[in-house]
């Protein structure tokens, strides 16, 4: 038990972000030195993200002369470590919690379906869900892509079909 409990401990330090005796690594700059200017993605329009323009000013200066520190932006809060960390272990909670209800309630029901014997929390559920939540609208366009070009490859093989006959019965 005492083994589990500083592997879990071990875990949770690292791969939930928490710094070993809360000191910064010695050759990180803190962002507190480093003036950066706001992102500007943040305030761009449908039209600059649609034709990916908002990043203009950083390309810029690219062009002129090498990037530093100081002229990267901020990053956004959805983009941020923290953010996505404290996403992860509320999915992470609310997956335990889902396992430990269903323990409660299912417990004398026997079940034939592998999904409400589970027992255990399950991290690839929590991934899956998250991507899939994340990214729905995508598979929609996807496959409305998907569907425009065989509707489209279908209607050409008709749309020939249709002047080969004429064309055959004319000549």
């Amino acid at each position: 038990a005492r083994h589990q409990r500083s592997a879990s401990n071990f875990l949770q330090k690292t791969v939930f972000g928490e710094m070993v005796g809360n000191q910064p690594p010695q050759n990180a700059t803190s962002s507190a030195e480093v003036q950066r200017p706001s992102n500007p993605l943040k305030n761009a329009s449908i039209a600059s993200r649609l034709l990916f323009s908002w990043p203009y000013s950083l390309m810029k200066i690219g062009m002129k002369r090498t990037i530093e520190e100081r002229d990267l932006p901020h990053v956004l809060e959805a983009d941020s470590s923290d953010y996505n960390r404290s996403l992860l272990e509320n999915m992470w909670d609310k997956e335990v919690q889902r396992c430990g209800s269903c323990r409660q309630t299912c417990r004398g029901i026997r079940y034939t379906s592998q999904w409400f014997r589970r027992k255990k929390p399950c991290l690839w559920r929590v991934i899956l869900h998250d991507y899939i939540k994340s990214l729905w609208f995508t598979q929609i366009k996807l496959i409305l892509i998907m569907l425009a070009r065989v509707i489209q490859a279908v209607s050409l093989g008709q749309l020939v079909d249709y002047f080969g006959e004429k064309q055959g019965s004319d000549g």
